[in-house]
């Protein structure tokens, strides 16, 4: 018995959507995009993306929306406790409203304050170029001096990109807010929640006008 041989083409990863020339060019065998155009690191798009990152998913900004979602979710869920009566689920969701009011305020304000006072303290030449570069001189430092670069590796002073700088600066930060909050949950976190919770007690169960009035008739 013989076994016919089956000829694949020269990509193995064939599209029957593309064509050939693109799937069997010495670009296509060598890339892992599998024959499809690899985003240009200087188009709009890439571009697009790298200025979302830069901006907009910061430690402190997690901790905001992990906060804001929260807020219009988990209170909801004491709200509508069929297990319990009407005024345990009022004051069931005042506290956790309070709690979260509370540890969203405290856990962006401090993220955000570590992350800032770590960057006085990881300047190079690259990150005061990202500064010029994007219209940010009054920023950039004149001169770098060593209490600049002490949380710095001398390999990531020499090599490390803007980008992993960035990236290493939002990590110690939250590093470095984590440690501190271990001592402000206890400090700050309780009595603000204590707080806010009994302002929003207080609020949700004070009568409004027409069950005053409904009572006295009823008087």
């Amino acid at each position: 018995m013989t076994v016919s041989r089956i000829n694949t083409p020269i990509n193995p990863a064939y599209c029957s959507v593309l064509n050939d020339k693109l799937q069997n060019s010495e670009h296509a065998k060598n890339d892992t995009s599998f024959g499809m155009k690899p985003i240009n690191n200087e188009g709009w798009v890439a571009k697009k993306i790298n200025k979302i990152g830069d901006w907009k998913y910061s430690a402190a900004f997690q901790r905001f929306i992990s906060g804001v979602t929260a807020i219009f979710t988990q209170p909801f869920f004491d709200l509508h406790n069929k297990y319990v009566d009407e005024d345990t689920r009022k004051t069931s969701a005042a506290r956790t409203l309070g709690k979260i009011i509370a540890g969203t305020l405290t856990g962006v304000a401090i993220r955000w304050a570590c992350v800032k006072a770590t960057e006085n303290y990881t300047r190079t030449e690259k990150t005061e170029e990202y500064l010029i570069k994007n219209n940010k001189a009054d920023k950039a430092l004149k001169e770098i001096l060593p209490k600049h670069q002490k949380l710095l590796t001398k390999e990531m002073i020499e090599k490390a990109t803007y980008r992993e700088i960035k990236n290493y600066r939002s990590a110690f930060g939250t590093l470095a807010a984590v440690g501190i909050m271990l001592f402000t949950n206890f400090l700050i976190d309780a009595p603000l929640t204590t707080y806010l919770t009994n302002k929003i007690v207080k609020k949700i169960k004070t009568p409004n006008s027409s069950e005053l009035k409904q009572n006295k008739g009823g008087q």
